[in-house]
């Protein structure tokens, strides 16, 4: 499950800042690059719990780890590298999920909120070296491109899983491989709506 989705699924217990905030934390923290270490504010800190206990349930459900699955075996077959079809069926599942969870307007309210704490030192979060400056850019970034409506279309989930893999020596696509994993994300995203229910 991506940021969004953790944000989705910490509303339903409480749309307060601090706490969805907490929920999407880990995530920040493997995006910056940077080694979360916890975080001082209680209600942050629950939220950090709360991401792992839902990617727990989340990566043993049975319609992600088939799609990313059979993305991932789809696009190997296709001759993209194993390790990089592998890392496009895992994370382009994802934010497919993303962009079918994005449409409820009070969940968009709470993330936006909580993107205004990235950085807030009342919050106590804890990063190892020089993390708190990667967290803190990661954040501005955040903020400045809002609530991430692309993730519905699977030509903008393809282009930022290049973005995401691109610095990755063993993981990164060329702009060809970007152009042949759409028609795989734009099934993906079929099986999704129509099973992502369950």
């Amino acid at each position: 499950m991506n940021f969004f989705g953790h944000a989705l699924v910490a509303c339903w217990v409480d749309r307060s800042a601090p706490w969805v905030l907490g929920s999407m934390l880990p995530d920040f923290a493997s995006m910056s690059r940077a080694r979360l270490l916890g975080a001082d504010d209680p209600r942050v800190s629950a939220g950090i719990e709360w991401h792992h206990a839902t990617d727990d349930v989340f990566h043993r459900s049975a319609t992600f780890v088939e799609v990313y699955v059979a993305g991932g075996e789809e696009l190997e077959r296709q001759g993209i590298d194993h390790g990089a079809s592998i890392a496009i069926g895992h994370v382009g599942t994802e934010l497919l999920i993303d962009g079918l969870l994005i449409d409820d307007p009070a969940v968009a309210a709470a993330y936006l909120a909580a993107l205004e704490l990235v950085g807030d030192p009342s919050m106590g979060v804890r990063w190892h070296g020089d993390g708190a400056n990667r967290y803190r850019v990661l954040g501005e970034r955040l903020r400045q491109y809002g609530v991430p409506y692309d993730y519905r279309s699977p030509v903008a989930v393809a282009h930022r899983l290049h973005r995401i893999l691109v610095n990755r020596p063993r993981l990164a696509i060329t702009q060809d491989e970007v152009r042949a994993i759409v028609p795989w994300l734009e099934r993906a995203r079929a099986e999704l709506v129509r099973r992502l229910p369950a």
